[in-house]
């Protein structure tokens, strides 16, 4: 049931959540599936209907940035010093890793001992915040390794009408939140976003990019080899390749001549603007996959800025 963010349906939807349930809300990255963080029970009911592997965490809402000590364990001065440094980043895409409170079950975390959590801008989700005490586990609102949903119509494709959606239009960044470790006093980015490696370098110094993990317990969320994937198979563009006999569609970055090659084509950006294209990725990927296509095609980008985090996106969704 999608829902405009009335007084009365923030109320209802702030009720929902005290009494364990669950709400899908609008961040400005992506929508979010929500449940109470404390709560084992409603986090729970997160990764039954997402279908989510229990050693993947959830990232942690926060009201504001005096929270963070409600969350996270004892810190070391280089952890309070180097989230002071990011504190210009909030509210905002920015998700940091520290170690967490015992008062945060080990369910949110998927077993770990470190918590992932970041304060959101977008003003429906911060009303919520305010309306409840507790912060709000919220992974991506649709079904575990498929395109993150940035309108409301996209949660109600993967979900029906048996979840109670707050409709805040179309995500304004489009792409998931930035996660940076400050395990170990050490930073290193788990998976890069709108926030960039030099963005952060700016204000922190040098950070290592550690994006992939083998260990059986993950600490951030968004490192599996496949993600982000629609259900057409979808493929980088080749210019080279003839793709006859199949019925495909192109995704580029910026407006390009008309290839007949292609029942559809269709350029995120017609300046080339990479904000811009993340912020249509994900809602042009599902649109081509209604399409009944063979195959999608997507161009390549250079691996620098944002461009890091659309190839990271694009390389999980690409691989089968």
């Amino acid at each position: 049931m999608i829902l405009k963010p009335t007084k009365e349906n923030l109320q209802t939807a702030a009720e929902l959540l005290k009494s364990g349930e669950l709400v899908a809300l609008p961040t400005e990255t992506v929508y979010g599936l929500a449940a109470n963080a404390r709560n084992a029970k409603a986090v729970d009911k997160i990764f039954k209907l997402k279908q989510r592997s229990k050693t993947n965490p959830l990232i942690i809402h926060l009201k504001n940035y005096s929270e963070i000590k409600s969350v996270t364990d004892e810190l070391s001065g280089w952890q309070h010093n180097v989230l002071e440094k990011l504190k210009p980043f909030w509210p905002g895409p920015l998700t940091v890793i520290l170690p967490k409170s015992d008062n945060i079950p080990t369910e949110t975390t998927a077993g770990g001992e470190s918590v992932a959590l970041r304060i959101p801008s977008n003003p429906i989700f911060q009303s919520i915040l305010e309306l409840v005490d507790f912060p709000l586990a919220a992974p991506s609102a649709n079904i575990s390794k498929r395109v993150s949903p940035t309108k409301a119509e996209h949660v109600k494709d993967e979900f029906g009408s048996k979840l109670t959606v707050l409709d805040g239009g179309s995500c304004q960044v489009g792409i998931e939140s930035t996660v940076v470790s400050l395990l170990n006093d050490k930073a290193s980015i788990l998976r890069p976003g709108l926030i960039t490696k030099a963005d952060l370098e700016d204000k922190i110094g040098p950070i290592a990019a550690n994006n992939t993990t083998n260990s059986a317990i993950q600490i951030s969320p968004g490192q599996e080899l496949v993600h982000y994937s629609p259900n057409t198979r979808m493929e980088f563009f080749d210019p080279k390749k003839e793709y006859a006999n199949i019925k495909a569609g192109l995704i580029t970055l910026q407006t390009q001549e008309t290839d007949s090659r292609f029942v559809q084509q269709t350029a995120l950006s017609k300046s080339g603007d990479l904000s811009e294209a993340a912020s249509k990725l994900f809602a042009t990927m599902r649109e081509f996959d209604k399409m009944s296509l063979d195959l999608i095609l997507i161009e390549r980008c250079e691996a620098e800025g944002i461009g890091a985090a659309i190839i990271d996106r694009l390389n999980r969704a690409t691989k089968k």
